[in-house]
């Protein structure tokens, strides 16, 4: 009788929980309203914003943002002080065993362009796969474009939620072991919300050696007064101009937390 009881107190809070991507719509697709006061927002309350321990709330802290903000800084220094070394891009990286994605010296198999192709696929409760794509005109810059689709279900239906970003890129630190870059541009978040807003990110590809290579990124976007943070971290395995890699992606969207291993496959032409 008191099991019974208890699934019978538990059965509503079960069937009418809501799921992380319809917490994550609510929360973006919230307005800020008007007060004697002034400008109010008004942000309903999730199981994350109430335990300020998960996910990404440590990229909230001021200094760390200071600390990203000057990371940034450093990274164009040479566009008023001094000039970076002239580079071409390898064909692909680890061409030359020794080079990852910027060739050491100019020579005849340099490329001044590029472009590659991806695709990986995220593993949690809620899944979700990504399409993105670099165009680089010139060595120095790249046009980065990705989609990323999610889905939860729940016992009673299944929610989706669609970002796509587009952003220009400078590639600032262009070493034969390492790249470093940082860019701006916007972010649309489809579905229920379809709201536009600025976005910024910074990265970093280190080639310790053939055929293995290191990512690391972070990416914010500020949607209707609410922000979407994406880290990614990856070890990548090159073989050619083709990569396949493993890694571990955090998602922080309007305060709901998506922490999940990933899987990835890219190309380069």
């Amino acid at each position: 009788m008191k099991q019974f009881l208890l699934l019978l107190f538990l059965f509503p809070a079960v069937i009418f929980s809501q799921g992380k991507l319809k917490k994550a719509k609510e929360n973006l697709s919230q307005e800020s309203t008007q007060t004697n006061e002034g400008t109010r927002n008004v942000r309903s309350t999730s199981s994350s914003d109430s335990d300020g321990s998960d996910g990404f709330s440590v990229l909230d802290d001021l200094d760390l943002r200071f600390f990203l903000f000057r990371l940034a800084l450093w990274s164009t220094i040479g566009v008023t002080v001094g000039e970076a070394k002239e580079r071409d891009l390898n064909p692909y990286p680890y061409f030359y065993d020794d080079e990852g994605e910027y060739a050491k010296e100019l020579s005849d198999t340099g490329r001044k362009q590029s472009l590659r192709l991806g695709t990986n696929y995220i593993f949690n409760t809620i899944k979700g796969y990504e399409l993105n794509a670099l165009y680089k005109p010139l060595p120095i810059l790249g046009i980065k474009a990705s989609h990323i689709h999610f889905s939860e279900k729940s016992r009673t239906s299944t929610d989706f939620l669609d970002i796509t970003s587009l952003s220009l890129n400078y590639y600032r630190v262009r070493e034969k072991n390492i790249s470093l870059w940082w860019g701006i541009g916007a972010s649309y978040v489809g579905n229920e919300v379809r709201k536009l807003g600025f976005s910024y990110n910074l990265g970093v590809e280190i080639y310790p050696v053939k055929p293995i290579s290191l990512h690391a990124s972070w990416q914010e976007s500020f949607i209707n007064d609410r922000e979407i943070g994406v880290f990614k971290s990856q070890i990548k395995y090159h073989i050619k101009n083709k990569i396949l890699y493993a890694g571990y992606h955090v998602y922080q969207i309007a305060g709901e937390d998506i922490k999940a291993p990933t899987i990835g496959f890219e190309i380069t032409f």
